[in-house]
């Protein structure tokens, strides 16, 4: 059967959800707080406990940490990040998360993770690389060779 292009399809219904989806990963850094959020992964609760029980901690305002839940039943989540908050004297505001935004959130922490080892990396081999200069430097004057690598 050929479909007039007035007839709605499944590929339409895909589409629509794949632009939402797109959405939803752009829309979450104007919903929250985006270095709030990677600085309690670091601090809190960390990467690999959000991926697996679908959390993300959204914000902590004085002794509460909002917490977005793919699933709000999930009771082991919720024992898990109750067990953690209990050292800290905190409490606990879970609410819904869209399943999108939880992964567009932890996608946007890893390449932000990854940057920084990059940036740090950086740094370490420009610091390596002016230590290496100037211990050259420092023996040509000792040597009295203007370069070092030369020989006498």
């Amino acid at each position: 059967m050929v479909s007039s292009p007035g007839d709605r399809t499944d590929g339409d219904a895909a589409i629509r959800d794949a632009a939402v989806s797109a959405t939803a990963k752009t829309d979450w850094t104007a919903q929250f707080d985006r270095e709030q959020i990677f600085r309690l992964i670091d601090s809190i609760l960390p990467f690999e406990a959000c991926l697996y029980h679908q959390i993300l901690p959204l914000s902590l305002e004085g002794s509460r940490l909002k917490l977005g839940m793919v699933n709000l039943d999930d009771s082991a989540a919720l024992d898990y990040v109750r067990r953690i908050l209990a050292y800290m004297n905190c409490s606990l505001a879970p609410q819904t998360l869209a399943s999108s935004i939880h992964h567009a959130a932890l996608s946007a922490y890893l390449n932000y993770t990854g940057n920084q080892k990059q940036i740090a990396n950086a740094r370490h081999q420009s610091q390596a690389q002016v230590t290496t200069q100037r211990q050259e430097k420092r023996v040509a004057q000792e040597t009295g060779n203007p370069r070092s690598g030369e020989p006498r």
